[in-house]
């Protein structure tokens, strides 16, 4: 059932987008896939903006993000079985949303680097307490909040890309954060084998503390993102 649900939203966004009306624009580039792929690498990479957006997405997505791949482990640790898992899936969720809204209502608000670091900050620090919950109710709180943080976390970071990129790249860019999303699974790999050695919640508390030190690094290296 719950499948269904999922298709039934999923074929809504469909169709709503089959309704959005967008003019035509004319085609800026005429050169060859390879060379229109090659000048998107030399923009992203001779733009320092974008090079750190690009890479402030990329650490968090790599390293916190297949946390939730864990959840199943969590949920019999804390001996609450299938539904149990479902609440917590359901908790991140309502982060989630809860993040998603609030980031809609604040509007074109200022800062947004530093909005985008912090949450990030958060993110790894939701997951580090998750790593410490010793209870359901700790696991909940600490749930809600990484889905809260990582929403306003991905919106900014989209919403900083579509904006500043010329029309003429942000397809090629766009495509390259998408990409990122492709890498999230490589990092499963790695965080799965380590909770069998040392556990989940060790596991989750390493990606954490990466996610949380990256964090810090990018609000003291990555200047450019945070004038942003």
């Amino acid at each position: 059932f719950c499948f269904f649900l999922q298709a039934g939203g999923l074929l809504f966004s469909f169709a709503t987008s089959l309704l959005m009306r967008v003019p035509r624009t004319t085609r800026v580039t005429r050169g060859t896939p390879l060379s229109d792929l090659i000048d998107g690498w030399t923009y992203i990479r001779s733009t320092p903006p974008v090079r750190g957006l690009l890479l402030s997405a990329l650490v968090p997505t790599a390293l916190g993000m297949p946390y939730m791949a864990l959840l199943p482990m969590f949920a019999r640790d804390l001996g609450i079985g299938a539904s149990g898992l479902g609440f917590l899936m359901t908790i991140l969720g309502v982060g989630s949303i809860a993040g998603s809204v609030a980031f809609s209502l604040a509007g074109d608000f200022r800062a947004k680097g530093p909005v985008l670091l912090v949450s990030g900050g958060l993110f790894g620090i939701s997951l580090l307490g998750l790593a410490a919950a010793s209870g359901l109710l700790a696991a909940l709180v600490t749930l809600f909040l990484a889905g809260a943080t990582s929403a306003v976390y991905q919106a900014t970071n989209n919403t900083l890309l579509q904006t500043m990129v010329p029309d003429a790249y942000r397809g090629r860019v766009m495509s390259a954060y998408i990409m990122i999303w492709g890498i999230m699974p490589l990092g499963t790999l790695p965080l799965g084998w380590a909770a069998d050695f040392v556990g989940a919640s060790f596991a989750v508390g390493i990606a954490g503390a990466l996610v949380t030190a990256f964090s810090m690094f990018a609000a003291v290296g990555l200047s450019e993102v945070r004038r942003l």
